[in-house]
């Protein structure tokens, strides 16, 4: 059967506003238009911003079109998706200023969040606006979420280089040399560099991720979680997880497997990997039939008619979560294998200081070079099953 799309009943009328991208915007009209990069005309809703046009416009041609159903699609999408998370990922790069740790200054366990809130956004902008009045220590908190924006770009490359590192097909046989010697087959190093200006606010950082220098200058986790609120999902401006690769059984594999199992007992085939659904897929009943009540924000409330759902790169990452945790060391079935960062063996950032001396000069510091020293393991399955994965380095469970 086709499903039923709720954004086909919304009609527009003449004069009608509504919000788009946070500005306040109302129809013009609804006609026929060919539009850039479409060959025919189709039919589409103009609109305009009430705030360039307080007084209205008297033309189609001091207007924006949008393909009506794309229009019916988003004002519905406003209204279904929970308010209190950015609906695309656009929206969250433009909200994301500074790494989530910085907010712990100001709110407990602020590091969890997803985004900034237009409540914390304030804050930061009133600290900035006010640096005149504040005494020295407020002024270093201000530079600090300055500097941080330069620290979430240089963070996001770290990010992308562990992420590659998990996607390795081969992680035996490939030795690794750190400080020139050959390390194990799990260890792997990341080297990235900093100036001195920044130097002092990652390590900060660091501290505040739950790490400690020792009198070697090496940071250590001190946390199990260290690892994850410095480099996490929720510090990426994509929302990636670098931390975490999974990877799926096909659904001809997961078909084979259904032919020896009972009707009640075969596995699901409708979402094999969350990241290929589309998001009309996702919204319309596979988040629901994956996560349960979890697709919905509690803080909008749990009536039925007071539910919001969460935007759609959320609920990917929710539904991994959920399938990671599906049985007490038994990963959800369709799920082949999980390569991860191990949270604390091994674990470790070196410094060293880098010096620059033109001809004739003298050798001053210029920065700072970290190698992020980590430990990789891969649980697998061969086939499609409900029992446990077996580890590929057993020596990382003792």
């Amino acid at each position: 059967k086709k499903m039923e799309k709720p954004w086909d009943k919304i009609e527009f009328k003449q004069g009608e506003t509504f919000l788009k991208d946070r500005v306040t915007w109302r129809v013009h009209s609804v006609g026929s238009k060919k539009l850039e990069g479409r060959n025919n005309s189709v039919t589409a809703v103009f609109y305009y911003k009430t705030k360039k046009y307080p007084n209205g416009v008297s033309s189609l041609d001091d207007c924006e079109a949008t393909p009506v159903n794309e229009m019916k699609k988003y004002v519905w999408l406003e209204s279904f998706l929970t308010p209190n998370y950015p609906k695309s990922i656009e929206d969250r790069d433009r909200k994301f200023v500074c790494h989530p740790l910085i907010l712990e200054k100001f709110e407990e366990d602020s590091w969890k969040q997803f985004h900034f809130s237009d409540d914390q956004l304030a804050l930061i902008r009133s600290i900035i606006a006010k640096r005149a009045e504040q005494s020295r220590n407020e002024q270093m908190k201000m530079a600090f979420m300055v500097l941080n924006a330069d620290i979430v770009d240089l963070f996001g490359i770290v990010i992308d280089q562990i992420s590659r590192s998990l996607g390795r097909q081969q992680l035996c046989g490939e030795k690794q040399k750190i400080d020139g010697k050959a390390a194990p087959d799990f260890m792997y190093e990341i080297k990235f560099s900093a100036t001195r200006k920044l130097t002092v606010w990652m390590e900060r950082l660091f501290i505040l991720a739950g790490f400690v220098e020792d009198d070697d200058g090496v940071f250590k986790p001190q946390r199990p979680d260290a690892i994850t609120r410095l480099f996490g999902l929720h510090t990426t401006r994509s929302y990636g997880n670098g931390l975490v690769r999974p990877a799926f059984f096909t659904k001809d594999e997961i078909d084979r497997a259904n032919e020896s199992l009972s009707e009640g007992s075969q596995i699901d085939c409708n979402i094999i990997n969350p990241f290929e659904v589309s998001d009309s897929a996702l919204y319309f009943g596979l988040a629901e039939k994956e996560l349960g009540d979890k697709a919905y924000d509690p803080r909008c409330g749990c009536a039925v008619e007071d539910r919001k759902m969460y935007p759609h790169y959320i609920l990917r990452h929710a539904i991994i979560s959920e399938w990671l945790n599906y049985g007490k060391g038994h990963p959800d079935p369709r799920l082949k294998s999980i390569t991860a960062v191990e949270p604390t063996q091994h674990l470790s950032i070196h410094k060293k200081t880098i010096t620059s001396k033109p001809y004739g000069g003298i050798a001053i510091e210029s920065g700072t070079e970290y190698s992020l020293r980590y430990a990789i393991q891969r649980t697998y399955r061969q086939t499609v099953n409900r029992r446990a994965m077996s580890p590929l380095f057993v020596s990382l469970l003792k």
